[in-house]
C-alpha cells in the first residue's frame, strides 16, 4: 500500500478548486464500462480500474478548496507615521502686562512700529496662525515676512485697547483654531497649547529673539511641540500616513536584492528621476533610507528622465529610462557586498539605447524592463511592439515580435513563468504564450467592467498568481486561471478611499509563503501594503495522508488466471480505496451565489440526512462477481458500475451547498408588444414583471407562466 498523497503525485491533478469551480468526475460511466466490442479480459479490466483510480485522485483533488477569505496574512503598511509615544504638545505660558502694555512710543507720541507685538504659531495639523496687532493702523514691518497662514488683526487702539481685552481676543482666536487656551486676568496669565502632539511657536525661535515684543518684565515659557515621524511597518489606518522622505511618494516600480549584512535586504525604489535604496531588517521590520542617485551612476552626470522598470541580478541593477530610450546596468556591490569603495553608491557599468526601430538591436522606442529570467534580461520595446532579449552584460540575444497581437491586446504587464509569457491587458484579458510567443491559451480574468488592471505577479513556488487593479488585488490559480478571491481590507480599517494602487511586486518567498508588496499612492502620499500569502486551502478531509492501494497493486497480473476470484480481489481493492476516502470526509462548503455571478463563502456545515446516507454506504453482493456467475462483459460492467456509483455519491458530498440569490422583481417598460427574456439565475423564485404597451397591464413571468395582473 501507499500514502494517498504519494499516489496523487503520479496523476496530472492539483489542488486548484475555488468556490466557482464546477466539479465533475473526469471519467464517466461509459468510459469505465467495457465497450460492446471489448473483450472481458485482464487488459481491458485494468484499463477500467485505471479510470476508477484516476476518478479517486480527482475526488482527492477537490477535497480542498482555496479559501477566498483574503488576504491570509496582512502584515501592515510601510510608510511614514507619527510616533505618539515620543511626541509632545506645544505649550506657551505668558505672565505679566503684555500686548497693549508692551507698546512703546517715541518723543512725538508715535508708536514705534518695530516694537508692536505679533506672533505666529503652527498647529499640530500644520495650520499656521498669524496674530497681528495694530495701533492707529500701524503694524510691525516684520509682519510682511510672516509665513502663509490664517491672519487675525487685533486693534490695540480700538475695540481691544487694553491687556485684558486683547488677551481675551487671543483666547477666542486660538480656540476657534482648535487650540486649548485660557486667560486669568487676576493673575495676568495667558496659557495655550495644541490638542495633539506637534506644533511650533514663533517658528521654533529662541524666546530671546521675540520676548521684547510683549512688554517689559514679561515671563514667557515655551515648550515646542514634537511629533516624530518614523518610517516603519504600521498597523494603523493608512489614512494617517505622513509625507515620506526622498522619492517614496512618487515611486513607480521597485526591485529587491540581498544586502551586505545577514538578515537584511535592499529594496531599490524607483521614481521617474531617482533610485533610492531602502535597507530592511527582515527580523525587526526596521527600514533605513540609504544611498540614492538621480544620475546614471557616481561618475556619470546624465540624469534620469522617466524610469519605468527595473530588475536585479547578482550585483547589478538594470534600469529602463523610457524618455532617454536607454537601458543602464548599475553596479550595486556597495549595497550587496562589503565593498568599502562602492559603499551605498551606484556605478554605471553599461548603457545601451538611443531611439531606434524594431530591427535595431541596441536602441528602442520607450523601453520597459520586464524581468530578468534565466540569465537574460527581457525588455519590452513598447513603441516598436516587440520584446528584446539581452544577456547580463547587455549583449543582444534575440528579438521576439508580436506586433499584430500587441495592437489588439496592448499589455499593461508581461511576466515570465515556467518558460511561458503571461500577457495582461487593462481590461483583464490574459494571454499565455510559449517562449517563442506562440499563443497557448487566452482567458478573460476580469470580475467586472469597472476594474482597470495594472500589474501581474506569479508565485514561483505556489500555484497562484495575483492581478492588481486600481482598487483591488485578485488571487487566481496559475494552472487554470480560475479566480480564488479578492483581498478585503475592511477588517483592517482600510477603505477603498484609502487605496489607489500603482504597482506591486513579489518581493521574496519565505517558508513557502509569498511576500507581496503593493504600492498605493493616495492624496500624494505613498504606502506599501505588505501581505504574506500561500495556497491557503480549506480542508474537507480530516486526514490527507491515509494509505490506499496503488494503481499497480489494483491490476490483474499477467500470470494470474482470469477468474472471478482474481477480478474480485482487484474490485475489493478499488472499493477499499474509495471507502477509505469516504471515511475521512467530514464537512461541506456553504456559499452564496451573488448576482454578479461570483460566490461568497459563508462557512462550512456538517452532513444532512441525505449526506449521512452516503457516508453510511454498505457494499452488497452486487459489488462482486458471484462464484457461479457466467463471466461476461455485462457482469464485469455491473461491478465496475457499482464502484462508479459510489464515486458519484462521494462527488455529491464534495459539492458546495449554494444559496441562490434572493427573489428579485425587475420592471421593464417597452414600446413593443412582445419581449423575449432569459431569466438569470434560472431558478423558480426568479420572475420579471412586464408592462404591456397597449393595455397597460403588468405581466408576471415566472417558470414559463404568464400571469396577468392589472394595476391602476
Amino acid at each position: 500500500m501507499i500514502n494517498i498523497s504519494t499516489e496523487f503525485e503520479n496523476y496530472n491533478y492539483s489542488f486548484n478548486r475555488s468556490l466557482s469551480s464546477i466539479i465533475d468526475l473526469p471519467y464517466q460511466l461509459k468510459d469505465v464500462e467495457l465497450g460492446v466490442n471489448e473483450l472481458a479480459n485482464g487488459f481491458n479490466f485494468n484499463k477500467s480500474l485505471d479510470f476508477l483510480q484516476s476518478n479517486l485522485m480527482y475526488l482527492y483533488s477537490v477535497s480542498k478548496f482555496a479559501n477566498p477569505d483574503l488576504p491570509k496574512n496582512y502584515k501592515g503598511w510601510l510608510g511614514s507615521s507619527e510616533n505618539n509615544n515620543l511626541g509632545k504638545v506645544m505649550s506657551v505660558y505668558l505672565k505679566g502686562n503684555f500686548f497693549r502694555s508692551g507698546l512703546k512710543f517715541d518723543s512725538d507720541g508715535n508708536v514705534i512700529a518695530n516694537l508692536i507685538p505679533y506672533f505666529y504659531l503652527t498647529n499640530y495639523d500644520g495650520t499656521t496662525i498669524n496674530i497681528i496687532f495694530i495701533y492707529n493702523n500701524v503694524y510691525n514691518p516684520e509682519v510682511d515676512f510672516l509665513p502663509v497662514g490664517v491672519n487675525y488683526i487685533i486693534d490695540l487702539s480700538g475695540e481691544y485697547n487694553g491687556d485684558n481685552l486683547s488677551s481675551k481676543r487671543v483666547v477666542e482666536i486660538l480656540i476657534e483654531q482648535n487650540l486649548i487656551a485660557s486667560y486669568n486676568e487676576s493673575k495676568f496669565e495667558l496659557i495655550f497649547s495644541t490638542r495633539e502632539n506637534g506644533g511650533t511657536f514663533f517658528g521654533n525661535r529662541s524666546t530671546d529673539t521675540y520676548i521684547h515684543l510683549f512688554g517689559d518684565n514679561v515671563v514667557c515659557t515655551v515648550e515646542q511641540g514634537d511629533n516624530p515621524i518614523v518610517f516603519t511597518n504600521n498597523s494603523t489606518s493608512p489614512s494617517l500616513v505622513k509625507n515620506n522622505p526622498s522619492n517614496f511618494d512618487q515611486a513607480n516600480n521597485l526591485s529587491l536584492s540581498r544586502a551586505n549584512l545577514p538578515g537584511f535586504k535592499n529594496i531599490f525604489l524607483c521614481s521617474d528621476t531617482r533610485i533610492q535604496s531602502l535597507s530592511s531588517n527582515t527580523t525587526t521590520n526596521e527600514f533605513v533610507f540609504a544611498g540614492y542617485t538621480d544620475t546614471y551612476g557616481e561618475n556619470n552626470k546624465l540624469n534620469f528622465l522617466k524610469i519605468n522598470g527595473s530588475a536585479v541580478y547578482q550585483d547589478s541593477l538594470y534600469i529602463s529610462d523610457e524618455s532617454r530610450n536607454n537601458i543602464v546596468r548599475l553596479n550595486i556591490s556597495g549595497f550587496t557586498t562589503h565593498d568599502d569603495h562602492r559603499d551605498n553608491k551606484y556605478y554605471e557599468s553599461e548603457i545601451i539605447g538611443g531611439e531606434g526601430e524594431v530591427r535595431s538591436n541596441y536602441s528602442f522606442d520607450k523601453p520597459k524592463i520586464l524581468d530578468f529570467y534565466k540569465n537574460n534580461l527581457y525588455v519590452l520595446d513598447q513603441g516598436n511592439e516587440c520584446i528584446k532579449v539581452y544577456d547580463k552584460d547587455l549583449g543582444f540575444v534575440k528579438n521576439l515580435r508580436k506586433a499584430a497581437t500587441y495592437k489588439i491586446y496592448p499589455p499593461v504587464a508581461i511576466k515570465i513563468y515556467n518558460d511561458n509569457f503571461y500577457w495582461l491587458t487593462a481590461n483583464g484579458t490574459l494571454l499565455v504564450f510559449d517562449f517563442d510567443l506562440n499563443l497557448l491559451r487566452q482567458k478573460d480574468i476580469s470580475v467586472n467592467d469597472t476594474d482597470e488592471f495594472l500589474d501581474l505577479i506569479i508565485s514561483p513556488i505556489n500555484n497562484n498568481f495575483y492581478a492588481l487593479t486600481r482598487k483591488n488585488i485578485y488571487k487566481y490559480f496559475t494552472d487554470t486561471e480560475v479566480i480564488i478571491g479578492k483581498f478585503n481590507l475592511a477588517n483592517y480599517n482600510i477603505t477603498s478611499s484609502d487605496i489607489s494602487y500603482k504597482f506591486f511586486n513579489l518581493i521574496e518567498t519565505v517558508n513557502n509563503n509569498d511576500v507581496i508588496y503593493a504600492y498605493s499612492n493616495n492624496n500624494g502620499r505613498g504606502v506599501i501594503f505588505v501581505f504574506e500569502e500561500d495556497e491557503f486551502y480549506f480542508n474537507l478531509l480530516s486526514d490527507y495522508n491515509f494509505q490506499i492501494f496503488s494503481k499497480d497493486e489494483l491490476h490483474l497480473k499477467k500470470e494470474e488466471f482470469a477468474s472471478s476470484f482474481a477480478y474480485n480481489k482487484s474490485i475489493n481493492k478499488i472499493l477499499k480505496n474509495t471507502l477509505q476516502l469516504r471515511n475521512f470526509i467530514y464537512r461541506k462548503i456553504n456559499s452564496k451565489l451573488l448576482r454578479d455571478e461570483s460566490f461568497e463563502f459563508t462557512g462550512v456545515t456538517y452532513f444532512s440526512e441525505d449526506d449521512l446516507k452516503i457516508t453510511g454506504y454498505q457494499t452488497s453482493m452486487n459489488n462482486y462477481i458471484g462464484t457461479n456467475e457466467i463471466f461476461s462483459r455485462a457482469v464485469v460492467n455491473r461491478v465496475l458500475g457499482e464502484v462508479y456509483k459510489l464515486q458519484s455519491l462521494l462527488l455529491k458530498l464534495f459539492q458546495s451547498n449554494v444559496e441562490q440569490p434572493p427573489r428579485q422583481t425587475i420592471y421593464l417598460a417597452s414600446d413593443n408588444n412582445g419581449i423575449m427574456l432569459e431569466t438569470w439565475p434560472s431558478i423558480i423564485q426568479s420572475h420579471f414583471v412586464l408592462e404591456d404597451s397597449q393595455d397597460y397591464n403588468d405581466y408576471l413571468i415566472q417558470e414559463f407562466a404568464v400571469i396577468s395582473e392589472t394595476v391602476n
